[in-house]
């Protein structure tokens, strides 16, 4: 954790290969840290699409492990406040369901 982020590497490059190995990958954005209790989101090293399933609430969406065809309708609070980071707007409806 040296402070730098994904986007301070060249693409392609084996030091961005390094760093998206890196075990203590995490999403930083202010939304999804909040729904985290308050901690950054840790993210699968070499699939920074996928969250580890701790910690999360009872239905988590985006994990590495989920079943061939599996689907969740309702977003858990981590991944809305992921979405909400990187730009989407996220109606409250939603939000509150997702406690």
């Amino acid at each position: 954790a040296d402070g730098r982020t994904l986007l301070d590497f060249p693409n392609p490059s084996l030091a961005l290969t390094e760093a998206l190995a890196n075990p203590t990958l995490y999403f930083d954005g202010a939304e999804a840290t909040a729904a985290n209790n308050g901690y950054p989101v840790g993210v699968t090293p070499l699939s920074v699409t996928h969250i580890p399933a701790k910690p999360r609430s009872a239905n988590p969406i985006m994990l590495s492990n989920s079943g061939v065809g599996e689907s969740l309708h309702q977003p858990d609070a981590i991944t809305l406040g992921m979405l909400e980071d990187l730009g989407w707007q996220i109606d409250p409806a939603c939000k509150a369901a997702a406690g």
